[in-house]
């Protein structure tokens, strides 16, 4: 791309890599950069999300990692005891003062000396991008030149988003990206975007992998039918509900074999009459994830707040049916919208799910494979780079004043719409080269 070096701000880059969010903005990152798109990862010192906010793991300044550049900068000191108090009446939806706001973001992960970087040099990017909305080195990034920031929110219906403190910066945004329809439809009814450029992009999933069931059940000795969770094994993702609704369909039918197996981080409180049924497998290598994909015989994220969730669309890849908590606004769009799986309010309907998985093949191979394609069709990594690049050149024309676009830009578009159609232009390439040729004799 033509226009100044894009910088990437995240309150951490390198260490843990665990999250969602931060797993998106890599894999972004590194296919721009396989394109030509120069870009620069702005980050503090902090090892992850699981570590001291104030502990600088790293050292500060300059490295490069797969061939980024990364600037690292050390974190101001904070008072753990006062952002846990707030956050806990935050969670509980209590008043918040604008005093206790100003507290809970003063105390969470913050780097005086990366917003001084960005004030003193802003002039030499051409914008910035900053995931997720929550974290305050973000925030407080955000408000040095909101003009020059785009955000990737992963807005979910939750307290936070309602907190005052984020509101200024949020609504004075050059752009903001979205991963599905109802996270759009979620920020609009809280904050005014109508000087921001919005745009629905969705999230790179890789459509190539490969997974082996029969290696799976092989090395976990899991001969049995499961249903697979894949995620953060914590209350916030509403894992002791799958585990409850789990438990009393045993109870129900003592006779069914199927299983649960789980993976991730994260403790989890196992009944001890189902131990021999629910499988918590931990940290599994990527190859082993894709392995519980082609093995299982579906996937149930229970979680209520998602902005995206990558496992479910990986769980159709491999042409499996999901199971979704109906009261999460994206994920049950997209099984409402792929017809690729099952939603449930309650235990009834979660039953019900459970029993077509097990007794109507044809149904949930017909689910599986329409999830397939929805997903191949939308979120192909060539389909979500090319969305990100043609907002981008649309963001460096409304920062430079070119509403309309130049004749860079417009070369620009030009350029990312033949790159994105390569495999589609080959053959037509060679066909025009055979009429050239046969003509020439």
């Amino acid at each position: 791309m033509t226009m100044k070096k894009i910088g990437f701000v995240t309150p951490w880059y390198g260490g843990e890599m665990q999250g969602g969010a931060e797993k998106e903005i890599n894999s972004l990152m590194q296919y721009l950069k396989h394109l030509g798109v120069n870009l620069e990862v702005l980050t503090t010192c902090c090892f992850g999300f699981h570590h001291d906010w104030q502990h600088n793991f790293f050292s500060e300044g300059d490295c490069e990692i797969d061939g980024m550049t990364v600037k690292r900068f050390p974190l101001n000191a904070r008072e753990a005891e006062v952002f846990n108090n707030v956050n806990q009446k935050i969670l509980e939806y209590q008043k918040i003062s604008k005093e206790e706001q100003q507290a809970f973001l003063d105390n969470f992960i913050n780097s005086e000396a990366l917003y001084n970087y960005i004030y003193e040099h802003k002039e030499d990017y051409a914008f910035f991008v900053t995931i997720p909305y929550m974290v305050s080195s973000n925030i407080r990034a955000i408000e040095i030149c909101p003009e020059k920031f785009i955000l990737i929110p992963c807005f979910h219906d939750e307290p936070y988003i309602y907190l005052d403190a984020y509101k200024a910066a949020i609504e004075n945004l050059a752009g903001i990206i979205y991963h599905a329809k109802p996270e759009f439809e979620l920020a609009n009814k809280v904050f005014d975007f109508k000087n921001t450029e919005q745009a629905t992009l969705g999230e790179i999933i890789n459509i190539n992998f490969y997974g082996d069931g029969a290696r799976f059940v092989e090395k976990y000795k899991i001969e049995e039918p499961f249903i697979l969770y894949a995620g953060r094994k914590d209350k916030e993702k509403n894992v002791d509900t799958l585990i409850d609704y789990m438990c009393r369909y045993w109870d129900e039918n003592p006779d069914n074999t199927i299983h649960l197996v789980m993976i991730g981080g994260g403790e989890l409180c196992v009944p001890d009459k189902y131990k021999e049924k629910i499988h918590d497998l931990g940290y599994v290598s990527e190859q082993d994830k894709y392995d519980a994909y082609f093995a299982s015989s579906a996937l149930c994220q229970p979680s209520e707040r998602e902005s995206f969730s990558i496992v479910i669309m990986e769980e159709w890849v491999a042409k499996k049916p999901v199971i979704v908590n109906r009261n999460c606004n994206v994920t049950s769009y997209f099984v409402e919208e792929t017809k690729g799986g099952f939603c449930f309010d309650d235990y009834l309907s979660f039953a019900k799910a459970v029993n077509d998985i097990l007794y109507d093949k044809k149904k949930t191979k017909k689910m599986g494979k329409l999830g397939n394609k929805y997903v191949v069709n939308n979120f192909s990594k060539d389909t979500v780079v090319q969305r990100y690049r043609m907002f981008f050149v649309d963001i460096n024309d409304k920062i430079n004043g070119k509403e309309g676009g130049g004749w860079a830009s417009t070369q620009e578009r030009i350029l990312i719409w033949v790159q994105s159609r390569r495999k589609l232009l080959r053959p037509l390439r060679r066909i025009i080269t055979r009429m050239m040729q046969y003509r020439s004799k």
